[in-house]
């Protein structure tokens, strides 16, 4: 496994080139952040959220943290954002307040979301981090997770580029399946199913359709079994889940 100190060299090094291949002078590995906010903001309670006077919103990996601010922008209230990476450790937008930090261990258990998009599998040891990243949610909160799944392309082709040392696991249905089960036995599973498709037609049209056309089966899948079992169809790249801590 390789060492912190290499990672964070690599990261910071490699990161600036793949974030110019999404959306240049923003640090985020998706096309049209305010797309994927809302997608996410799909899998909350609308009642809840009107509920809460303000917002409390953790970034893990969220580079500038582009992500959070689309959420809140969508929220319409105040809302304060703790985006976990590397950077400026202070930077202000609007109503959003955006601080930065390199660890979790800081962070009190007050949060409303926990967004984990595209950041887990860079973890070296992730059990730990998981869990603490769902113990910051208040009961009611959410938490949203995005992964790769690749691992079924990669016993088809032996060629197929994982990505390591970029990409150190592979977390996929089987595994955000026992998330309750290992995790938070305290949890709803909202959603598990194939990851939104990160890539937009106007700017990569065939990477799109391709990754489209494998995901649909999968959504098929799941719309038909429902969630929580290993699915038939595992050609989908990417995997995500909402969980939500009960309510008291």
């Amino acid at each position: 496994m390789p060492v912190p100190e290499y990672l964070n060299g690599y990261y910071q090094g490699r990161f600036a080139e793949i974030y110019r291949q999404y959306t240049p002078g923003k640090q985020i590995t998706f096309h049209d952040e305010d797309r994927f906010a809302g997608h996410i903001l799909r899998y909350l309670a609308k009642q809840w959220i009107d509920r809460q006077e303000s917002l409390r919103i953790v970034d893990f990996g969220g580079g500038d943290g582009s992500l959070a601010v689309a959420v809140a922008s969508r929220l319409r209230r105040k809302v304060e954002i703790m985006v976990i990476d590397h950077g400026p450790e202070w930077v202000r937008e609007g109503q959003v307040h955006i601080e930065k930090r390199r660890s979790v261990e800081s962070l009190a258990n007050n949060c409303h979301i926990v967004i984990a998009s595209a950041s887990l599998e860079h973890v070296p040891y992730p059990y730990p981090v998981i869990k603490k990243l769902y113990s910051l949610l208040q009961p009611g909160g959410y938490f949203y997770v995005r992964t790769p799944f690749v691992s079924p392309f990669m016993k088809l082709w032996d060629m197929f580029d994982f990505g390591y040392p970029a990409h150190l696991h592979d977390l996929g249905p089987a595994f955000w399946n026992s998330f309750v089960r290992i995790f938070a036995p305290d949890a709803a599973c909202i959603v598990s199913q194939p990851s939104i498709v990160e890539t937009s037609f106007t700017k990569k049209p065939i990477k799109t359709i391709i990754a489209a056309a494998l995901k649909l089966p999968g959504h098929l899948e799941a719309r038909v079994r429902g969630i929580g079992r290993e699915p038939l169809w595992q050609y989908v790249g990417g995997w995500e889940a909402v969980f939500r801590r009960k309510p008291v």
